[in-house]
């Protein structure tokens, strides 16, 4: 009775400067969203039961309609890198 588990209206996020470098490209910064596994990282590294985000903006938002959001999709992230001119993640710079 003294405890009271409710979701929170929270997302965290990833920045990445799109103007400039690899993330200028969306096919990279697509790639990005779909080689993220959300899962498995709200699972093992924030631990608390949150959802993972599809959107920024969080599911219990009222009147909130969402899409489908980028799945976690290993295959499909490797393609489009190789489409922006990384095949096999060669010659792709570190994210600073």
């Amino acid at each position: 009775p003294d405890f009271h588990a409710f979701p929170m209206l929270g997302s965290y996020f990833i920045r990445f400067n799109v103007t400039r470098g690899p993330c200028s490209d969306p096919r990279v910064r697509r790639a990005l969203a779909m080689a993220v596994d959300k899962a498995r990282l709200v699972a093992r590294v924030t631990g608390s039961g949150e959802e993972p985000a599809a959107h920024l903006v969080p599911t219990i938002t009222a009147n909130y309609r969402r899409g489908p959001g980028q799945p976690h999709d290993p295959a499909a992230a490797r393609a489009l890198l190789a489409e922006a001119g990384f095949p096999g993640g060669r010659d792709f710079p570190t994210l600073d």
